[in-house]
């Protein structure tokens, strides 16, 4: 009996296996590692979408109407301590309205909040004008306190009477501090004290509009589906030349490596990346069981079986 030390690895973490071959001959085989290499084209979710309808009264807080977080995505008038004033509703294009934006360079804005937990990848999408005398700039931000905001880059805003491209954000991308959280605040925030027409500043019944809100992200990728999963080893034609390897793993993940060293090169049990050879395998679609569960059921999964072959 001779021992072979293997090793499976993904992107992201080690996974460390022993196995027993019968041949003294393959000894001489060492180490080999698997790689799996991911690649998941998951497409984003609606994370929260505030459509405005039906309201005739001003009712302070605006619900996201769907989404994975819709029943905790909120969006208010943030107005520093000030009452709001003003609030219009706007059935033709959906949006809401609301006066005393003057003096409010970074202090007043459009308020969301979310969460984002099991999701990366988070995007803005939204639709922003102002009257005349209302402001003219805004920029997003994204915060996790309240306290520390962060500027989002090409989130900067220039605001008409009409909507337009510089007044929309379509699909902006948060920074990945956005990713997996209980509670995300994104904010439009006034940018600068400037009004839309003409010179001077914002006048307290200058207003703003803004419809069209859409959060969006894609589920986080769990790590573990990425190790590969029963593991199979089998002479394969000579044998005292030739080994085949056997695995599976959910069908997000494509392509696979094996690498493979003297056993001499081993030490403190790290895989010696750089002096190894690497094998490019195949595989197939195919539906099996995955874990024991399945088999008692008699539900089968789609999942990938990567094949690998090795030449000694």
């Amino acid at each position: 009996m001779a021992k072979q030390r293997f090793k499976l690895a993904n992107g992201y973490r080690v996974l460390s296996v022993w196995l027993a071959v019968i041949m003294l001959a393959v000894s001489s085989m060492g180490s080999a590692r698997a790689e799996e290499e991911l690649n998941v084209s998951a497409s984003a979710e609606i994370v929260a979408k505030w459509e405005f309808a039906n309201l005739k009264n001003d009712p302070g807080i605006f619900h996201a109407a769907s989404g994975l977080s819709k029943d905790s995505a909120t969006l208010i008038q943030e107005v520093g301590g000030s009452s709001r004033t003003g609030f219009t509703f706007d059935g033709s294009e959906k949006s809401i309205r609301y006066q005393g934006w003057d003096k409010g360079k970074g202090k007043k804005a459009w308020l969301g909040a979310l969460s984002t937990k099991g999701l990366e990848q988070i995007t803005v999408s939204s639709q922003l004008k102002s009257s005349s005398t209302g402001p003219r700039d805004f920029k997003l931000q994204i915060s996790t306190d309240l306290a520390k905001w962060t500027d989002v880059v090409k989130g900067t805003l220039v605001l008409g009477t009409e909507y337009s491209s510089a007044s929309s954000l379509n699909g902006i991308a948060l920074p990945s501090s956005a990713d997996d959280q209980e509670r995300l605040y994104i904010r439009w925030v006034v940018n600068s004290d400037a009004k839309v027409s003409g010179s001077g500043s914002i006048s307290d019944t200058g207003s703003s509009r803004i419809k069209d809100i859409v959060i969006q992200g894609v589920p986080k990728t769990n790590s573990s589906l990425k190790a590969p999963q029963l593991l199979n080893m089998t002479f394969n034609g000579g044998t005292k030349t030739s080994l085949a390897f056997a695995w599976y793993t959910p069908k997000e993940v494509t392509g696979t490596k094996l690498q493979v060293v003297e056993a001499s090169e081993m030490g403190n049990g790290a895989f010696p990346e750089a002096k190894a050879t690497t094998y490019t395998g195949s595989f197939d679609i195919i539906e099996t069981f995955m874990v024991k569960g399945d088999r008692s059921s008699k539900k089968k999964r789609n999942s990938q079986a990567i094949r690998s072959r090795l030449i000694i």
